[in-house]
């Protein structure tokens, strides 16, 4: 596994697509400010919205996107909101975060 690590140098390794429709949580806000996505508020604003994605749930992740993650995002609401569904959000919320460039 460190080989393995060693060889992606810093990067993500995480597959990713296409949500599946009846997949995503119908009449949610996926604004950064609806989704309260960022400890700092200011940064939730309303016109930026989360680009979902879907992939396999497993997945290799590079410690300063954890740092990222773990440091700027709050993923309470996220997490909920995904929680809602029976199965298959496992698969969105790591590809999602990844997928959206606008998160930095």
């Amino acid at each position: 596994l460190v080989k393995i690590l060693d060889i992606l140098n810093g990067s993500n390794a995480i597959n990713v697509g296409r949500p599946y429709r009846h997949r995503v949580p119908q009449h949610i806000d996926w604004s950064y400010a609806g989704l309260n996505l960022f400890k700092d508020s200011s940064k939730n604003v309303p016109d930026s919205r989360l680009k979902l994605a879907k992939g396999s749930p497993s997945v290799a992740l590079s410690r300063g996107f954890v740092e990222y993650v773990t440091n700027e995002l709050n993923l309470t609401t996220l997490i909920n909101i995904f929680d809602s569904k029976p199965f298959g959000t496992d698969e969105m919320i790591f590809q999602s975060l990844h997928s959206d460039d606008a998160l930095g």
